[in-house]
């Protein structure tokens, strides 16, 4: 199972397994920073990571509800990190639980704080200059197809373009609230594990 993620992974579809096409739920816990990278490009997106301060020690907690067209992470470095990654191939939330994070995606800036939630668009190069030691995302990665399939029927209509969403969202009024409610629900119900 763990090598057909892999090959999923790589080719960039969901983070389904292709044999049970079935939910699954992951959860590592490693201080180990060349594990956190294989980790997270294995369930998230390919990616370089770095530790800010060499000194510093990597607690690095992760958990990942793998839906199909959806995957919901919990993330904790335990110590700050920057990095970069290729595009995303999906649309992309980061809540932030505690903590900040300041990124870029192309020449959007897209910083995060507990008041503040990243928005990325599936193109653009990423690089995150930074995220806190203390830093706690709750994220939601969402298929590009799955997105605009379920846009397109609500809509009624084909979407012809991708939405071209803005690089943070407001989560202390609405709709920003609405959606980081949406996206701490699966936590709330126990059906992901915590990081």
């Amino acid at each position: 199972m763990v090598e057909a993620v892999r090959l999923c992974s790589r080719i960039g579809k969901s983070h389904m397994d292709p044999i049970v096409q079935a939910p699954y739920a992951v959860s590592v816990g490693t201080s180990n920073l060349d594990e956190a990278r294989a980790t997270c490009s294995e369930h998230l997106y390919p990616r370089s990571m770095r530790l800010i301060d060499p000194s510093a020690r990597l607690a690095a907690r992760f958990a990942f509800l793998h839906l199909e067209g959806l995957t919901v992470s919990d993330v904790r470095y335990g110590a700050a990190v920057a990095g970069e990654c290729a595009d995303l191939g999906s649309y992309h939330v980061n809540l932030v639980l505690a903590g900040h994070f300041a990124a870029q995606q192309g020449a959007r800036t897209i910083n995060g704080d507990t008041g503040t939630a990243g928005v990325y668009r599936p193109e653009g190069h990423n690089f995150l200059h930074g995220a806190s030691a203390d830093c706690h995302l709750l994220s939601l990665s969402i298929d590009t197809d799955f997105l605009e399939e379920a846009l397109a029927s609500l809509l009624n209509a084909p979407v012809r373009a991708r939405p071209r969403l803005a690089g943070q969202l407001d989560v202390r009024r609405a709709p920003g609230r609405s959606c980081a409610e949406l996206i701490r629900l699966p936590r709330t119900r126990s059906t992901i594990p915590t990081a």
